[in-house]
């Protein structure tokens, strides 16, 4: 389980190093532009037609997502470790990849579902409308992670 955060997060980084230009003009930059999408006047003012602001937005998701990977797989290689070590130990790292699933759930629920979905209204556009959905799945992958590190821990304390 500890390595789903890890491969999510360092996976995220291969795959937004290897189609930076194509993500970004495919999906960031209509995003957040709201290109595509049927706004109205009362919405439209949230457009940032910024090519500049596109890669931004994108390099820092990247780092975020990096970020969770990293955090994650110090707690996988301290699991390893610690397997003959005293539970106390082995509990700890269970806490690191916790601590990694929740804030890579985190950016998935903020970032593309809550600001990427209902503030530039991804939802509205045709080809995007896929970013709420897929930014759901990966929180619930993490949230599962979360909860089955959680009992494994509390098995663990008895």
């Amino acid at each position: 389980m500890a390595l789903i955060p890890t491969g999510l997060g360092i996976f995220a980084l291969l795959n937004n190093v290897t189609d930076w230009e194509g993500s970004v003009a495919r999906v960031v930059y209509p995003m957040v532009s709201m290109q595509g999408a049927d706004v109205n006047a009362a919405q439209d003012w949230r457009a940032i037609d910024s090519h500049f602001f596109a890669n931004a937005v994108y390099f820092f998701i990247f780092v975020l997502e990096f970020i969770v990977g990293l955090w994650a797989l110090r707690g996988v290689i301290g699991l390893i470790r610690s397997l003959r070590a005293p539970v106390q130990e082995f509990i700890n790292h269970i806490r690191t990849v916790k601590q990694a699933g929740i804030f890579g759930a985190t950016i998935y629920c903020l970032f593309f579902f809550t600001i990427g979905g209902d503030w530039f209204l991804s939802w509205k556009n045709d080809s995007l409308s896929f970013i709420q959905r897929d930014s759901l799945n990966y929180a619930t992958v993490f949230t599962i992670v979360v909860l089955l590190l959680s009992s494994l821990e509390s098995e663990m304390k008895k």
